[in-house]
């Protein structure tokens, strides 16, 4: 009989803008369920200071990435205290803030490994890989952050569908901060195949991102899974709100 492996997708955390209760219900998920393997969909830091946002603001002159990093470094240790399969992580654009300001402003330090992603994020440490923008995460299926090659479309998972008509593939991605899992299916003379646009959601605490006029928007706490049993692949999207959900009856808070 074929095993059954299951993928968890990490969605978009943006730390230090993570909602603590969400991430520690995650990781208890993860110490109970033991997927094989987690894909960080990407956005795991925010990076503020040197986003193009702040330039020529106060928010440039921030000196908290000490501390942030800190508190990374804190959420892998209690991942990795609890789990240790293969951790994959993809970057999306507020992970490579950092890396864009140097090429930008102060070229002389690009290429330096110490102010590189992974070694910011202590990846070899932490035994996490660093994933390509497009990776084939399961078999029919592509995983990407979610802001290269696509337009964003308001609608929980419509920017993954636009991916799925592109590429011909199922989609699952990060970025927009909203959950949603979508079929699309094609073919012809009662024959059909189906795709799966699949969008994961976020691990945000609205109201520390102050970008908010409202402090709320239209996203969904959640996280992916993907179960792959040979080449068939079965995906779910769950749903956190007010830092719980339910999985197989049990409750995570």
């Amino acid at each position: 009989m074929t095993r059954t492996e299951t993928i968890l997708i990490w969605p978009d955390t943006q730390i230090p803008e993570q909602d603590d209760r969400a991430v520690n219900a995650l990781i208890a998920f993860i110490k109970d369920h033991q997927p094989d393997t987690i894909v960080d969909i990407g956005d795991w830091m925010d990076f503020a200071p040197p986003s193009r946002w702040s330039k020529g603001t106060a928010a440039e002159f921030d000196q908290t990435l000490g501390r942030d990093l800190k508190k990374a470094h804190e959420i892998q240790a209690k991942v990795r205290n609890v789990w240790d399969g293969e951790w994959k992580r993809h970057l999306g654009n507020h992970d490579l803030r950092v890396s864009d300001s140097v090429k930008r402003y102060t070229p002389w330090l690009h290429g330096y490994e110490g102010i590189s992603y992974e070694s910011m994020l202590r990846h070899e440490e932490f035994e996490i890989e660093t994933l390509p923008t497009f990776y084939d995460v399961a078999p029919g299926w592509i995983s990407t952050h979610g802001h290269k090659g696509v337009n964003v479309n308001p609608r929980p998972a419509g920017t993954a569908m636009s991916l799925v008509k592109k590429t011909g593939k199922s989609v699952v991605c990060g970025h927009t901060h909203r959950a949603g899992l979508e079929p699309w299916d094609q073919g012809y003379n009662g024959r059909t195949k189906r795709l799966w646009a699949m969008e994961v959601g976020n691990l945000m605490d609205m109201k520390k991102a102050g970008y908010l006029g409202l402090g709320a928007a239209n996203w969904q706490q959640g996280f992916g899974l993907l179960h792959v049993t040979g080449r068939s692949v079965r995906p779910e999207v769950i749903y956190i709100e007010n830092g719980r959900f339910t999985v197989a009856g049990r409750e995570y808070r």
